[in-house]
């Protein structure tokens, strides 16, 4: 067979197909997507969408996570959209726990560790955001918000020396 020959054959073969986008990184995409429609609903405050759109936000972020229980990304911005517009100690506690699992993939991430003492000054717990915010100040010195919650926590139990 001459080298044109197979050159042509070739034109003609199925080329391989691009390989599949990763499903979880597709899931954390849509997570972010409903976050951001979340977010721009609840600042309008259109509460029902905003609502509608945090609820389809969590059940996608949780697929990402189901898919890939790894993802960093996911756990954390789960817990973002769990504390978001809510009062709900519910929440609030859902997110201190998808904190906990970021931080099991990333144990020095200083800004979770901040997200999950938040959580915790939250849910009244304010002896426990101590730690998270000393740790996240030691983590990152630079953040000067890592201080003032660590000053504001103390402050919330009348630790004022």
């Amino acid at each position: 067979m001459s080298f044109q020959l197979l050159a042509a054959l070739l034109v003609w073969l199925p080329q391989p197909t691009q390989q599949a986008a990763d499903p979880a990184l597709a899931a954390l995409k849509q997570g972010d997507a409903f976050f951001n429609e979340a977010i721009k609903n609840f600042d309008a405050k259109n509460w029902s969408l905003g609502n509608d759109a945090k609820v389809k936000g969590i059940a996608a972020y949780q697929k990402a996570i189901q898919l890939n229980p790894r993802l960093f990304e996911a756990h954390r911005r789960l817990g973002d959209l769990y504390r978001r517009n809510t009062s709900n100690l519910g929440s609030i506690k859902l997110s201190a726990d998808a904190y906990k699992k970021a931080l099991e993939i990333r144990p020095n991430d200083a800004e979770t560790v901040s997200r999950l003492g938040i959580s915790y000054m939250e849910l009244g717990r304010a002896a426990d955001a101590i730690p998270a915010f000393e740790r996240a100040a030691r983590l990152d010195p630079k953040v000067a918000m890592f201080q003032y919650n660590l000053g504001f926590a103390h402050a919330e139990l009348g630790n004022l020396e």
